[in-house]
């Protein structure tokens, strides 16, 4: 009689593909998800309704505080010129559609990590699911990247190679899950 296997050893039912890729989804989601969640509340706050005035109140750099963060008065001084220029250069709604966008991307974000644990964890129905969340990840990218291209040269520079960046990585994954699931050889070996 056959001894049962220690609980610690790894017995999987599904294709190694699906765990690799599986295990890459919920690491990546994981950080995309606190990327989107960043992302809406950075949009939030630039769309906050605040006077020119009250905003100069507040970009102040006392020296407390500089000591306090570790960083001198010029860089203080070169961050305050960073929000003036992305609030003077930003288009008419682009902050809200960034914000929409982002919330968009976290919901999709936390669906990458399950879709990601349900291939780990073998589910027929995992690959076309992760399939279905990548396509609407890679339309929401397209998206901010077309509304980023048109916005001006200033938010280009700030927006642009995050989306180029999560578009690659979403094509990529998409891509290999597609190529996998569909492989004729994989289909047998399942």
């Amino acid at each position: 009689m056959a001894s049962p296997a220690p609980p610690w050893e790894h017995r999987s039912i599904g294709p190694p593909w699906a765990e690799w890729i599986g295990v890459l989804a919920v690491i990546l989601g994981a950080y995309l998800t606190a990327s989107f969640a960043i992302h809406a509340t950075q949009q939030h706050v630039f769309s906050l309704p605040i006077s020119a005035e009250e905003r100069a109140s507040q970009l102040e750099c006392p020296e407390d505080e500089l000591i306090e963060e570790g960083i001198t008065l010029v860089v203080c001084e070169q961050m305050q010129a960073d929000i003036e220029t992305t609030l003077i250069t930003t288009p008419e709604g682009f902050l809200n559609l960034q914000f929409w966008l982002g919330i968009a991307g976290l919901i999709l974000a936390a669906g990458s990590i399950y879709a990601g644990m349900a291939l780990v964890d073998w589910r027929p129905w995992a690959p076309p699911l992760f399939i279905a969340v990548m396509v609407a990840l890679i339309l929401l990218e397209l998206s901010g990247l077309v509304a980023a291209a048109e916005s001006g040269p200033l938010i280009r520079k700030d927006y642009l190679w995050g989306y180029l960046l999560w578009l690659a990585i979403h094509i990529s994954l998409a891509s290999a899950v597609g190529a996998a699931w569909t492989d004729p050889n994989q289909r047998a070996a399942e």
